[in-house]
């Protein structure tokens, strides 16, 4: 894990997004490791970037508090992921949320660059060290030929009564994973939050046991065919999952892999914990994640 410094850099703000319904669960809460990586990833921001703001609902902010860390986030919205309407399958559609939330930011602020970051993902320097002037700019690409089996053909997908593909969109088009993304253009954000959001209402099938491919397809496909349609170039943070280098940190591999060991779990989050410590000594951790983190987030 290594940074740069962001000096002179112009500063941009970010959302994370957490929705606790397609958890089904009364009381959510997070493995050690998501805490961890969600803390480090907002002060990171912070230290390198601009604000960062939390969409999430009454539940996710009730958690949020409960570990007394609602103080990472410069401004925390409830109001938007509570009004997601129930024709939307939390468990089909189990990250919708982020195009409710960048939909209002493209409303509230336009013409104002923003950034979606997974919890998971972390960032060690200035996001404007990596957009190479694109007004759009996605994790990297998912093509075909590695990830066919998440992107179905048009006519396996499935849609709402009613619904049909704008034609305009070309389904040749490579997809892209949207871990981190960063939206220059209100134009584009709209108009791909718009269609991500129509092709989730009343749309609630999916193939036995597959949980995924209708969710990509609503943010991961849909993103690069707008930007085609509006003579965007898409741009990437990296080419491909093993090019994270110094920049970038993204958890989702591990995450399974440690849920599957015990060692693994306990040095990810030792990792995680001493990394907070080392990157932000300032940092105060609540009563609450210090019970949680054991020895993890022990200053030395």
């Amino acid at each position: 894990m290594g940074y740069t410094n962001n000096k002179g850099k112009e500063l941009v703000d970010a959302i994370h997004v957490t929705w606790t319904r397609p958890m089904g669960v009364d009381k959510p809460f997070l493995p050690l490791y998501e805490l961890l990586c969600t803390i480090l990833s907002a002060l990171n921001w912070h230290k390198y970037n601009g604000k960062i703001k939390l969409y999430t609902d009454v539940k996710g902010y009730e958690m949020y508090e409960d570990y007394g860390v609602l103080d990472l986030w410069d401004e925390v919205d409830t109001d938007t992921l509570m009004s997601i309407p129930r024709s939307i399958n939390p468990n089909v559609f189990w990250a919708g949320a982020k195009a409710f939330a960048l939909q209002n930011e493209a409303d509230k602020n336009p013409d104002k660059p923003i950034v979606m970051i997974d919890t998971d993902l972390v960032i060690w320097d200035n996001i404007m060290n990596h957009t190479n002037n694109h007004k759009v700019v996605a994790y990297h690409q998912e093509p075909f030929s590695d990830y066919g089996d998440s992107y179905p053909v048009p006519e396996d997908i499935f849609r709402p009564n009613g619904y049909t593909f704008p034609a305009e969109w070309n389904f040749a088009v490579e997809p892209c994973n949207t871990a981190l993304t960063y939206y220059e253009s209100t134009a584009l954000l709209k108009e791909y939050t718009s269609q991500w959001i129509r092709f989730m209402k009343n749309n609630p099938d999916h193939r036995n046991d597959d949980w995924v491919t209708q969710m990509v397809f609503a943010e991961q496909r849909i993103l690069p065919m707008v930007a085609d349609q509006m003579g965007m170039d898409m741009g990437y943070f990296i080419l491909n999952p093993e090019d994270e280098c110094n920049s970038f940190t993204h958890l989702w591999g591990a995450k399974s892999e440690a849920n599957e060991d015990v060692a693994l779990f306990e040095a990810l989050c030792y990792s995680l914990g001493q990394a907070i410590v080392r990157m932000h000594p300032n940092y105060t951790f609540s009563e609450t994640v210090k019970k949680y983190g054991k020895s993890y987030i022990i200053k030395k």
